[in-house]
């Protein structure tokens, strides 16, 4: 990714349909303002198939005071779900 780095992403095939869960690092929230900044002057930002979204939920990790030393930063949680139109299957005898 340009402006970020992706550090993970899925994509449901069962259960809820259509969600799509993508977490991306940064060093603290001073660097995500930036590039939330950044991407938002850019023209493909937000994306064409923004009208397709029926939800979004954004949620920021810290790492725990007990975890490895070596673990900064945080990290920011995405999930969204789309509205995604499907062809009718009309069954016949």
């Amino acid at each position: 990714m340009e402006h970020s780095r992706l550090f993970g992403y899925w994509y449901s095939e069962f259960g809820l349909l259509n969600q799509a869960l993508h977490i991306w690092p940064y060093d603290d929230l001073q660097q995500r303002t930036e590039v939330r900044e950044e991407v938002n002057g850019i023209d493909f930002w937000p994306p064409a198939t923004a009208d397709l979204l029926t939800a979004q939920n954004t949620e920021i990790y810290f790492p725990a005071p007990f975890n490895d030393e070596a673990i900064t930063g945080i990290m920011v949680l995405i999930m969204s779900c789309a509205h995604i139109p499907m062809r009718q299957v009309i069954h016949q005898k």
